[in-house]
């Protein structure tokens, strides 16, 4: 009996990190892909779930654990007390894997790139060199940038690209404004810079000047 108890919960604790894990799938991704410098053609920017997704399957796996935890935890005929072990020790698996992964590591990556990254700007208005240029101004809705490593790398992205004059990312808000050259580039082209996966829309393009 005291065997059948102990893989109980270890058993919820599995599934607490497991519940964690999949909870942070919409910002786990990128942010180890940014923490060892890989690039967005990485497998591991794939990775990415919406947030409410995520968070729908990490609560699922959480409570499939609780039920199996439960239920085992009754089958021995435990005391009340040790019968809520194992549910309070997946439950703080669950926050920790999840602060962890899906809060604390995409905070330290965008961290990281930021420092890094000086290169784009942070006002959709063109810069002084180009006030005879043309200049387009593109709005696109990027679904999955819901955290801040993915609006790290995109902000990075762009700044690395001479025909983007000025951009405007924020993680937590889809809406990306973009000025660029449409002498290099147009706005489907830009579209095509970022992960497919990503669900990127054009609001809509106008020329500012």
């Amino acid at each position: 009996m005291r065997w059948s108890a102990s893989s109980t919960t270890n058993r919820a604790g599995v599934f607490g990190v497991l519940a964690g894990v999949a909870g942070s799938l919409c910002c786990l991704g990128p942010a180890v892909a940014l923490m060892f410098g890989a690039g967005a053609s990485s497998v591991l920017w794939g990775l990415v779930l919406r947030r409410d997704l995520a968070l729908a399957l990490g609560a699922l796996l959480l409570l499939i654990g609780f039920g199996l935890a439960l239920r085992h935890t009754q089958a021995c005929a435990l005391p009340a007390r040790a019968r809520w072990r194992a549910p309070l020790l997946m439950l703080a698996a669950f926050v920790f894997s999840y602060g962890l992964l899906g809060m604390l590591l995409p905070q330290l990556a965008a961290q990281q790139l930021q420092v890094s990254s000086v290169t784009v700007l942070h006002q959709p208005a063109a810069a002084p060199s180009h006030a005879l240029a043309k200049t387009n101004r593109v709005t696109l809705i990027i679904e999955k940038m819901d955290c801040p490593p993915c609006a790290a790398k995109v902000r990075s992205l762009l700044g690395r690209k001479p025909y983007v004059r000025a951009a405007i990312v924020e993680p937590g808000n889809q809406q990306v404004i973009i000025d660029y050259d449409p002498t290099q580039i147009e706005a489907h082209a830009l579209t095509q810079l970022f992960p497919h996966s990503f669900g990127i829309t054009i609001k809509n393009d106008i020329a500012i000047q």
